[in-house]
């Protein structure tokens, strides 16, 4: 509890960390499916899997980083190294979470993951039925939903099913917070959807969003189901409440991102940017600087400082909502 209230309170003043406490790697831009909602073919980046060797190099100067996560703008199940990836992080007493779609080729993959030591697994889906207007194919990932869950032990890895928000789109939300308290997974992740690289998704108004997300808190509520969404509410017990209470103090009153405050993105190449959506937005190279220097350089003050108007209209880790 005096954990959170320090980080609350350091958040509150924007008095940033020593060093962020989640690191994302790159490890694979190559997907085996074409999202529409997927900015990937917008950010101008390399479709290629980080070799592995890399990979380790990253890791081990990444000091201090407590969690990381090992998912770029592509599928990480389809790099050839991505168990080894795990392991070695778990070595290092990270961690370790990953995103998947869920679309394996071969079902021995569910072991693989279940015995990798991964501690957290999200699955990205949509809806609970094929044929909807957007995101991919479910009942496959339905399945493998299912399976991890069947296979895992004192569960481990954590499941999460993550979707969007998109207009009329309440009740897929709704069915899937009821799918996941049917089969025992352990939480649903709702997120807005980024209108910046691709302007024509629809997705709610301000009052619809707030319908779906008061709703969808209900339901999980009812069902002893959690449901984050950093514009509603995220965690659990009172620290849910008080996020509730101060959530647009916690980020400036829109001055600046939630996500931002304790967490980098290292691409593919071992340069370090300030969010995923830009991986080119270079602060320095792990492979040549430390951490704590990079975190601290006078390029990520200039970002902090200019956040606003680096970001755009970007308000998917934001309360605010942009029009």
């Amino acid at each position: 509890m005096l954990k959170t209230v320090i980080e609350t309170l350091g958040r509150v003043c924007y008095h940033l960390p020593c060093i962020p406490a989640t690191a994302q790697i790159e490890v694979t831009n190559l997907c085996n499916l074409d999202c529409k909602m997927c900015p990937r073919e917008k950010l101008d980046i390399a479709y290629e899997h980080i070799p592995f060797e890399r990979m380790k190099a990253i890791v081990d100067r990444l000091k201090g980083i407590k969690s990381l996560t090992l998912t770029g703008w592509g599928e990480p199940f389809l790099h050839p190294n991505i168990f080894e990836m795990i392991r070695y992080a778990k070595e290092k007493r990270l961690y370790v979470q990953i995103t998947t779609n869920g679309i394996f080729k071969k079902d021995s993959i569910i072991d693989e993951i279940v015995g990798s030591g991964l501690d957290s697994l999200s699955f990205s889906i949509d809806g609970l039925s094929d044929g909807l207007k957007w995101g991919h194919p479910s009942n496959a990932v339905i399945e493998r939903v299912k399976q991890v869950l069947q296979a895992r032990n004192d569960k481990t890895p954590m499941v999460t099913l993550q979707s969007t928000l998109h207009k009329g789109g309440e009740e897929q939300i709704n069915d899937l917070i009821q799918f996941c308290s049917d089969v025992g997974a352990d939480r649903v992740n709702l997120a807005r959807l980024d209108t910046r690289l691709i302007p024509g998704l629809d997705r709610p108004g301000p009052e619809e969003e707030m319908r779906i997300l008061k709703n969808a808190d209900e339901l999980g509520t009812k069902l002893g189901v959690r449901v984050d969404c950093i514009q509603y509410a995220i965690t659990t017990g009172h620290s849910r409440t008080i996020y509730k209470l101060i959530k647009r103090a916690l980020h400036q009153m829109g001055r600046y991102c939630l996500r931002t405050y304790d967490y980098i993105y290292i691409n593919h190449k071992g340069e370090v940017t300030p969010c995923c959506v830009l991986p080119n937005y270079s602060i320095g190279n792990i492979l040549e600087a430390d951490m704590a220097s990079i975190w601290k350089s006078s390029s990520f003050q200039d970002f902090r400082k200019n956040q606003k108007k680096i970001c755009g209209k970007c308000d998917q880790w934001q309360i605010d909502y942009n029009s």
